[in-house]
């Protein structure tokens, strides 16, 4: 760590703004291109960015000055991202308007957009590649939307084979996109599989 940088963050920790100011301009644009990157929204992304640094305020007389401030801003950008990806796989509404930004956003990239139907893909090989019945309990869950119990009605099995089934499933389409998907889709689809 530079000699500079050092003197700035020994007073950061001490609560002098102005080195919060010296750190905002040195680091933000890394901070915003990083976090686009997993976010791939900019208006999320400029709000991400935004927040790591009131983070940094908020913990600075936390901060191990020895160790320095870099690769604390990088995890707790990627914490704030982690958060977002995973409210956007919970909620409905938010999980549309991320697909739809993906897909069709003026400031997404064609290779965003092409990388995005890629991945979707994946995912609907991934489930194709279940076994038969794994493959129908899996499908009555998440797309059916159907109860642990309804799935057993339906198809005249016990509660606990459609858990097994489900647990076997979603153990092998995670397996699945971790190796063959990016780390955006697979939060985004974490809790909501095809």
């Amino acid at each position: 760590m530079e000699a500079i940088e050092q003197r700035n963050l020994v007073n950061l920790v001490n609560g002098n703004k102005e080195c919060l100011f010296y750190f905002h301009e040195k680091y933000q644009a890394k901070v915003y291109r990083y976090t686009l990157t997993l976010v791939r929204n900019r208006e999320v992304a400029e709000e991400i960015t935004s927040d790591v640094f009131i983070r940094i305020w908020e913990i600075r007389a936390k901060i191990d000055v020895k160790r320095g401030i870099d690769h604390l801003m990088f995890k707790i950008t990627k914490d704030f991202c982690n958060d977002y990806l995973r409210k956007v796989a919970r909620d409905a509404a938010w999980r549309e308007a991320y697909i739809h930004h993906c897909l069709s956003h003026k400031s997404s990239t064609v290779e965003d957009q092409l990388s995005f139907k890629d991945n979707l893909q994946i995912a609907i090989r991934a489930i194709e590649n279940l076994p038969p019945k794994c493959r129908q309990v899996f499908r009555l869950r998440y797309d059916q939307e159907m109860s642990l119990l309804q799935i057993a009605d339906e198809l005249n099995i016990t509660r606990s084979t459609v858990q097994k089934h489900l647990h076997k499933g979603t153990k092998f389409v995670r397996n699945y996109l971790r190796t063959h998907s990016d780390l955006v889709f697979l939060l985004l689809l974490w809790e909501y599989l095809p």
